[in-house]
């Protein structure tokens, strides 16, 4: 879906730029560059919600460890809650399905988790595997070190959502800045198309719009690196 949504983009600003289908050759590398930032932005997007999900998975599986229930049964009912708030088809459901089979076989909880992070990929998860290895070795209390880890990782989600939240405006105002030269040139072919219709017809109106193209794709990704760079 994303693939055609691209498409139509480059065709129309081909069209909108050079009012031929050969422009959208021109502007194909800018496409790649706009596919590889919305891949990118799939893969983090799904990250985050997996590390929401693994924060929320160890707050009610600390909250029925709590309760006096065995490791076996905490999981298993973690799985039931997790499924109430998400559905069934939450991203982290296949690592807690097999997280309560290895219990079930008297496999080890710590090397459970560590397959269980090693699955689903985020650090939180790496280093609560890591932790549950040392609580094993050394009779660490479990229940508050899952306890802790939820915690933590509440106020860092709390800390990056007022983040975004500031952030919200500028990125508003920077598509603003970046969408207003294709208005501009959308109105003018809408209202007056004989007064730019040199910019179609001879080779420097077609220099002069590819040059404009590259300043606005460049502005683009200077746009984009900036917000990458805040977040880091």
């Amino acid at each position: 879906m994303e693939i055609f949504k691209l498409l139509g983009i480059t065709v129309g600003i081909a069209f909108l730029f050079y009012n031929a289908w050969y422009g959208s050759l021109i502007i194909l590398p800018f496409s790649c560059i706009m596919f590889r930032r919305d891949v990118r932005q799939f893969y983090q997007k799904r990250t985050k919600r997996i590390r929401v999900e693994f924060k929320d998975f160890l707050v009610v599986l600390s909250g029925n460890l709590s309760a006096g229930y065995a490791f076996e049964n905490a999981i298993r009912l973690a799985e039931k809650d997790m499924e109430k708030q998400y559905g069934k088809e939450f991203l982290i459901r296949d690592g807690i399905r097999r997280c309560v089979y290895g219990v079930r076989c008297n496999q080890s909880i710590d090397v459970l988790f560590e397959n269980f992070a090693h699955e689903i990929g985020i650090e939180e998860a790496t280093s609560c595997a890591h932790l549950m290895m040392l609580a094993k070795q050394y009779g660490g209390n479990m229940i508050q070190m899952l306890q802790r880890m939820a915690r933590n990782m509440t106020l860092m989600f709390s800390a990056e959502q007022e983040i975004e939240t500031s952030e919200a405006q500028k990125k508003l105002e920077s598509r603003v800045m970046l969408l207003s030269p294709f208005g501009i040139m959308f109105y003018m072919r809408m209202t007056n198309a004989a007064y730019i219709s040199m910019m179609y017809d001879t080779m420097a109106g077609h220099v002069v719009m590819t040059l404009a193209l590259v300043v606005i794709g460049i502005c683009g990704l200077w746009m984009d690196s900036i917000t990458k760079g805040v977040k880091a």
